[in-house]
């Protein structure tokens, strides 16, 4: 089974020297270029593609499968940096951690079962036998032999109906690479949807997260590492303990970053709340839905 590497759970440490220069990026265009150029540096990579309409790269190592790069991080990071020094630096350690962390994935290796978490994604997320890791874009690999109709089952994601127009998703944290879980790995782990269900919310509830919810002026903000924030929507304890102090919680899936909700009783809130999340309002990347759910007896159900 193939995994695409998720540059985006990376976290980039800066050292003080380089030998080249790097200038700032105005753009995210701009980054992908400067990543596109440091990967073919190294003698290991075989081909390199930029997909500005879905915002990343592909790259393969020996002309082995292809690997998917999300450049956000390292934008952020050479956007913020003091230099051109440093940001150069930033940039190839960030590319020689992309490619060793690629070549040290075991592409079949059995997901373990206390790492397995929930996630929300849109409606028909990872139709195709193929799809871009962690992030809801489908990407098809077109220098490969379209796979069967068995292959092409096995490789999607298994997934259960959550509420307006998501489904739950599974994903494996590995140390270095996250991992939706497919139908193959379900039938290697012997396990239901439903069952896998019980295990990935037991793990989120038990797993100590660091959690802290930001905002102001009655929205609040799930903030966790731009991971598992939509994770949290599955955390009933959670919500119980919230809704204590709340009256009415109406929530909002905006991103795969970004999870919104006010308290639904307030005068006006849930109004604020669809004008936040509507994208003539606001443009979120890897966006999710403007759906508003509420929480009424252990579950989320849409307002609609």
């Amino acid at each position: 089974m193939r995994r695409l590497l998720s540059a985006a759970v990376l976290t980039i440490a800066c050292a003080s020297s380089a030998q080249a220069q790097l200038a700032r990026p105005d753009t995210l265009e701009d980054t992908l270029t400067q990543l596109q150029s440091e990967f073919q540096k190294d003698p290991r990579i075989s081909q390199t593609t930029i997909d500005l309409e879905q915002r990343y790269l592909s790259f393969r190592i020996d002309d082995g499968p292809l690997q998917i790069s999300l450049p956000d991080t390292i934008h952020d990071t050479l956007q913020s940096s003091a230099d051109d020094e440093t940001r150069e630096d930033a940039l190839a350690q960030f590319v020689t951690f992309s490619i060793n962390a690629a070549i040290a994935a075991a592409p079949d290796a059995l997901p373990t079962l206390e790492r397995i978490y929930p996630v929300i994604r849109p409606l028909g997320f990872g139709a195709e036998a193929a799809f871009n890791e962690f992030d809801h874009t489908p990407v098809r690999d077109a220098f490969s032999a379209r796979p069967s109709k068995e292959e092409e089952a096995l490789s999607k994601p298994v997934s259960l109906p959550f509420a307006a127009n998501m489904e739950v998703f599974f994903v494996h944290d590995g140390d270095q690479v996250i991992d939706f879980i497919t139908a193959q790995d379900l039938e290697q782990l012997e396990l239901t949807p439903d069952g896998l269900l019980n295990i990935a919310t037991l793990n989120l509830q038990n797993r100590d997260w660091d959690l802290t919810i930001e905002g102001g002026d009655g929205l609040h903000i799930l903030s966790l590492d731009g991971n598992f924030e939509t994770s949290y929507m599955l955390n009933r304890p959670f919500w119980e303990g919230v809704d204590v102090g709340l009256g009415t919680i109406v929530a909002v899936v905006a991103a795969r970053d970004l999870v919104l909700f006010v308290d639904g009783d307030e005068a006006g809130a849930v109004e604020n709340l669809r004008t936040l999340v509507d994208p003539a309002t606001n443009e979120f990347p890897n966006p999710i839905s403007t759906a508003p759910l509420f929480w009424r007896d252990g579950a989320w159900r849409s307002i609609e």
